[in-house]
């Protein structure tokens, strides 16, 4: 049983976009290659790892046989992880990176490789780690203590198509807030990182959770969901960078509840961007909802108990991509 589902990678490597890993939280790493078909075959690629808790997934776009998955769920349920693991296979055999088997990387809660430098980036619940190679080593460059740095937990970690890279930090406690460090020689360096989301320009304060999405075609556009407790309590939209923001709605009803969340934003919480229109955005939480004015007004796309004419999808939303 593959479990839920906080990460989807689509295979660079196969041109056709059939190829695509997903991995359940509680069942191990899942593969098919016709994913285009009316009824996909996933074949269960590893389920014997020492830790199936995984929840996060990178492949390296310069090298596609490169790739890395990360264990532990950040937010509640299966418990932690033990590290990541590295294929250099495409997929088909994966080793357990020795440099990762300790409590710093018990919680990842993303992976990332850069598309210009191939540099490795973990987000994990003690800091954002990088790796410059392919994850024999490590250093610290965002967190508690470092770069200014107010908490050690990370919740996102999202890439521009200029190069800037962005962190949003605090989960489940404390007031989330967001970094970025932006393109250049010093990109992700300890000291190239910024707060962007200060309260005085338009970013609330107090939000215990941030999910970040920047509109692949437009390097200016963030929007950020957030959540305060159980509860989703808006959506946030910034035109320049992070510099400024505004408040484009509240947390939008669903069907049978009041917040799309229903008191589960610390668990279920997800914000993607439409790849070639920036206005056209989909949020996740207990159901699927989506805008295509940049965030203004909401349209319901998914039910979880079916019925009123919406489209049955199973409850609780963790994590979505656009081919």
């Amino acid at each position: 049983v593959g479990g839920r589902t906080r990460a989807i990678m689509i295979d660079r490597a196969d041109t056709t976009g059939s190829t695509i890993f997903a991995a359940g939280v509680t069942g191990g790493l899942w593969k098919t290659e016709n994913i285009t078909d009316q009824r996909p075959t996933w074949d269960n690629i590893g389920d014997f790892f020492s830790n199936i808790n995984i929840c996060a997934l990178a492949q390296n776009p310069n090298n596609t046989d490169e790739m890395y998955f990360g264990t532990g769920e950040p937010h509640g349920g299966a418990g932690r992880g033990l590290g990541i693991w590295k294929s250099t296979n495409g997929g088909d055999s994966w080793t357990h990176l020795p440099t990762t088997a300790n409590s710093l990387f018990f919680y990842v809660v993303r992976l990332f490789v850069h598309p210009v430098t191939s540099d490795v980036y973990a987000a994990t619940e003690t800091g954002l780690y990088r790796s410059q190679d392919q994850g024999a080593t490590w250093e610290k460059v965002l967190g508690q203590n470092v770069s200014g740095g107010f908490s050690n937990a990370m919740t996102d970690l999202e890439y521009a198509k200029d190069g800037t890279i962005y962190i949003s930090m605090g989960h489940n406690g404390g007031s989330s807030t967001i970094f970025k460090s932006p393109a250049g020689a010093t990109q992700g360096d300890i000291g190239s990182w910024s707060i962007t989301s200060l309260t005085s320009s338009g970013f609330p304060s107090g939000r215990t959770r941030v999910e970040l999405a920047v509109a692949p075609s437009n390097e200016n556009i963030i929007y950020a969901l957030t959540a305060q407790g159980g509860n989703a309590t808006g959506i946030y939209k910034s035109s320049n960078k992070g510099a400024n923001w505004n408040k484009v709605s509240d947390a939008p009803p669903a069907t049978g509840m009041g917040n799309f969340t229903r008191g589960q934003a610390w668990y279920d919480l997800d914000i993607t961007v439409d790849p070639t229109n920036p206005n056209i955005v989909i949020i996740g939480g207990i159901d699927l909802l989506r805008s295509t004015n940049g965030g203004s007004t909401w349209e319901q796309l998914s039910q979880w108990f079916g019925g009123g004419g919406l489209q049955y999808v199973h409850a609780d939303q963790h994590y979505a991509i656009w081919d």
